[in-house]
């Protein structure tokens, strides 16, 4: 079976990151995907603590930091 990676940009989204996390993880088949990158662009609203922590019991969540720009992000 073939499986994926989901890159998620984020910036200031601590409001929101966390229930679109457990979205995925609700809705999906976690054999189909193989990791679920979280690539902060500089976050100072706590985004960043927010993904650690969830990353804690999801292992497959992973954390990353890039500098601004979504692009940036996602080529990371």
């Amino acid at each position: 079976m073939n499986s994926i990676s989901i890159v998620i940009p984020v910036l200031n989204e601590a409001k929101n990151i966390k229930d679109l996390l457990t979205y995925v993880d609700l809705n999906s088949c976690s054999k189909s995907i193989l990791e679920i990158l979280v690539v902060d662009g500089g976050s100072s609203d706590g985004s960043e603590e927010i993904v650690s922590e969830f990353s804690k019991t999801h292992p497959k969540v992973i954390g990353l930091k890039s500098p601004k720009g979504r692009a940036k992000q996602i080529n990371l």
